[in-house]
């Protein structure tokens, strides 16, 4: 027994046994032995084997798959948290300082005489021998600022005490400000009862868009009524859009004042804009042999998109609406809506919001409202949670600017459901409908105002952070950024604008360790690593019921010009678990990637959220790898999408990832491998097409040894794709192109190989647009795959002239699955199936 940690020694040993035993975890009550059934406890077991003790319990992944209902299985009570290695109080550390809620600023940090503030122990970090260790014991810490982790703090660790929760909250607790609540009244159609305090005046100046009550997410008063972190819950399409005026201004076209060249055959590649852009520039690239396909297609390459070409960027106009005011797509998005006849009963219109998914359903906008007057609501901001708004093409022409299902926020009248609020600001009274009546009037309610919690930043890329550990805490209560005042942007060439904000904030840092934590209902992005980070590891956090994304990694160029060292690379994030987010923005996803590159996402546990788990937004620099991670219940919200997502439409150019000098425009090759991943959800509707769904663009990626259930793979435009090993499970949907595999568009240099079908309609391909025998160049290589259907049928779906039997399409002339083989479906038996999944998922 060390004196210092009292049992400390003993629940480490325990801990380790503990990580080292198996865990009891499967259902105790497997009635169903159906295939379906099968699968999902694979996946439970498998979240299992990833997870661990460290992650928590695995109800919420046991719930997500719908065990119960659907197969009538039972979860056993799981171990409590552990931490494999915790608590690594044993680390070297040449100072420890403690904090307690119950400490006093004024002690010398030990453990007996602990301080109370983390901003204190960091300055007694500061001042002592290095590196520092700051302890935190048990209790809830409400931050009056984030705690920002400098160089000066580099070799330091901040970890929870053993044992203990530590929770860093980023708002007020109003409980311990003496409200007094008193009925207001029962709502006469719902019989909500609904109460109101005056609240005091230190909060009279904090601006919140949420509350939480026993840390349970509270929401402003609505309509219609709905629960938004449930998908598509409570929408309405009442109300006409009012389209931009006329004699707005409109976004400009960029300058393409800079030139791409081959180095070594002087072809043109691409074009762009770099600034200055008054000043021509011209940059000569190093191509990897044989990929860029010239005999098949001449520059500036029209006809589709990829990591060549010639693409223009917008600036101005309607993108004033992002910051910077620059996008890929020049789009519009509503001015407001006309004829809300219920708006008419509805007072203070400076308040009202309005949430509206994309008229395409490819994510969503949030507006504030400007005023209401002849039965018009008119916008003041907002609109740039997306990167598209109405725009089908490139270019905002003759196209109609539309508006998707809506809903309304903000009005004290519609204050009739529990769990809502609205505050009246001028009286600064707040009004709330707790879920438990009068009895839950003294829970703990919390109004989040800080949006950052942690930052862990560096000045510049020359004068990063290192080597810091943050492990062990629970981070809650962060304001909403989604609507309407936070800055969003438009990073590349993908669908996605994104705020560049989250509870956690790596920038400029290197070496950075950020394990063991629980994000719990971050009111924008769980972890965001931006500009220069390097060799960082993220690992075993929770991340759940986030406003917008679980984590987020961006970089900054100077439009086509990304040769900066200033960009996400080489950062690790494994075994996480990442779940439910996307509960105020629709275009989110557990992990958004732009301009990043040699990035690992590997062994993370991703399910629950309205649009792609996966979200690689451009082709910038490559090298990234995507492994051994289970991917489930996605594109809830939203639609054509897969659970993975990619795109590259717009050219960009940076240096060699390892010789630092050579310039580079094709990406090196992005891996997908070994990754568990099922296309529908379990729980309801969903608007997934495809597993893995390569879009506009998407160029030199390796789809390898993936277990896909009920959904393909989707290739469209780009080149140099390989789907090679995959073992896809009935991948027919209601939709004709959720097939095993699409082809969708040319590309070139593209093959799906070796892959293993087992099909109950014996479709195997589909939306295989530009299937012609005179034009054989655009076509993906199929062969050597083993399909299963019954009696061995086998369908083409139209790739080519017509839809064809196996015969028929080995003979169409298109020279497809020569050597690849029908087999009836008896002879892809349940147990093989299981037994192929095991194996690739390293099961066995």
């Amino acid at each position: 027994i060390n004196a210092e940690y009292g049992e400390q020694p003993f629940c480490e040993m325990v801990s380790l046994l503990w990580a080292l035993l198996p865990l009891v975890l499967a259902s105790a009550n497997q009635p169903s032995h159906t295939l379906d059934c099968r699968l999902r406890y694979l996946a439970l077991e498998y979240a299992n084997r990833t997870l661990g003790s460290r992650v928590g319990s695995l109800s919420s992944v046991f719930a997500a798959l719908n065990l119960g209902p659907a197969c009538n299985g039972t979860l056993q009570p799981a171990p409590p948290k552990q931490r494999l290695t915790a608590p690594r109080l044993h680390g070297r550390a040449d100072t420890k300082i403690y904090v307690a809620t119950s400490g006093d600023d004024s002690n010398p940090g030990s453990i007996s005489h602990p301080v109370r503030s983390l901003a204190r122990a960091q300055a007694i970090a500061r001042s002592s021998s290095r590196p520092a260790m700051v302890v935190v014991r048990g209790g809830t810490y409400y931050l009056q600022q984030a705690l920002t982790l400098t160089p000066e703090d580099s070799g330091d660790v901040y970890t929870s005490y053993p044992g203990e929760e530590v929770v860093l909250s980023g708002g007020i607790d109003l409980s311990s400000r003496g409200l007094e609540w008193h009925l207001w009244k029962k709502d006469a159609t719902t019989g909500t009862a609904i109460y109101r305090a005056q609240l005091p005046d230190s909060v009279k100046q904090a601006e919140f868009q949420t509350l939480f009550a026993q840390d349970e997410l509270q929401w402003l008063a609505r309509y219609p009524n709905g629960d938004p972190r449930q998908p598509r819950s409570g929408y309405t399409t009442q109300g006409t859009v009012i389209p931009p005026p006329s004699q707005a201004p409109s976004a400009s076209p960029l300058p393409k004042n800079a030139e791409v060249y081959d180095t070594d055959t002087g072809t043109l590649l691409a074009r762009g804009s770099v600034s200055p852009m008054d000043q021509p520039i011209k940059l000569r690239v190093t191509l990897p042999p044989g990929i860029v396909p010239f005999d098949s297609r001449k520059f500036p390459f029209t006809d589709q998109f990829a990591p060549t070409g010639d693409p223009t960027t917008f600036t101005g106009g309607p993108l004033e609406r992002f910051s910077p005011p620059t996008s890929f797509w020049n789009s519009e998005v509503p001015a407001g809506l006309s004829g809300v006849a219920r708006a008419q009963n509805w007072s203070g219109s400076s308040g009202w919001r309005v949430h509206a998914y994309h008229p395409s359903s490819w994510g969503n906008w949030g507006f504030s409202v400007r005023d209401y007057e002849d039965n018009k609501i008119m916008f003041s901001g907002g609109g740039n949670q997306e990167a598209r708004g109405s725009a089908v093409a490139q270019s905002q022409n003759s196209t109609k600017v539309e508006m998707g299902p809506r809903y309304f926020e903000g009005m004290v009248e519609e204050l009739d459901s529990v769990r809502e609020f609205w505050r009246d600001p001028e009286n600064n009274v707040l009004y709330w409908a707790p879920a438990g009546g009068s009895a839950s009037l003294n829970q703990t309610v919390v109004v989040p105002v800080l949006e950052e919690l942690v930052k862990i930043v560096g000045p510049d890329p020359e004068h990063s952070v290192h080597q810091i550990r943050f492990e062990g805490f629970t981070l809650r209560h962060t304001a909403r950024t989604f609507c309407c005042d936070a800055p969003y942007e438009v990073p590349s060439g993908g669908d996605w604008s994104v705020h560049r904000g989250g509870t956690i904030r790596l920038e400029n840092a290197s070496d950075i360790e950020v394990s063991d934590l629980v994000l719990d209902s971050p009111g924008g992005n769980g972890i965001l690593l931006t500009g220069a980070v390097k060799n960082c590891e993220i690992h075993h956090n929770e991340v759940k019921f986030a406003g917008d994304s679980c984590v987020l990694a961006v970089g900054v160029t100077n439009n086509l010009d990304g040769t900066a060292d200033t960009h996400p690379r080489e950062n690790v994030i494994h075994h996480n678990h990442l779940h439910d987010w996307g509960v105020w923005g629709k275009q989110t996803s557990a992990y958004f990637g732009s301009l990043v590159r040699r990035q690992n996402f590997s062994s993370n546990v991703v399910y629950n959220g309205p649009r792609a788990a996966i979200n690689q937004n451009d082709g910038f620099a490559g090298g990234s790898v995507f492994g051994f991670n289970l991917m489930f219940n996605t594109v809830l919200d939203t639609g054509d999408h897969g659970a993975f997502n990619s795109w590259d439409r717009k050219p960009l150019v940076w240096r060699d990832s390892d010789d630092n000098s050579t310039l580079r425009l094709v990406p090196e090759q992005f891996k997908i491998y070994n990754n568990f991943v099922f296309r529908p959800s379990f729980l309801g509707q969903s608007n997934n097409l495809y597993c893995l769904d390569h879009d506009d663009g998407s160029s030199i990626y390796n789809d390898t040894d993936n277990f896909l259930v009920y959904g393909g793979i989707k290739f469209r435009e780009g080149f140099s794709k390989h789907a090679v090993g995959n073992y896809i499970v009935h991948p027919n949907g209601k939709e004709a192109s959720q097939v095993a595999f699409a082809d969708q568009i040319r590309g070139s240099n593209n093959s799906y190989l070796h892959n293993t079908v087992v099909s109950e309609t014996g479709q195997f391909y589909g939306a295989c647009a530009g299937y012609h025998t005179s034009d054989l160049d655009a076509h993906c290589e199929m062969d050597y795959n083993q399909f299963f259907s019954p009696h061995a049928k086998f369908s083409n779906g139209g790739c080519g002239a017509s839809d064809k039997g196996f015969k028929a399409w080995q003979g169409s002339g298109l020279g497809q699955d020569q050597h690849s083989t029908v087999l009836d479906i008896n002879q892809a038996s349940d147990d093989t199936i299981i037994a192929k999944g095991r194996a690739l998922l390293g099961l066995n």
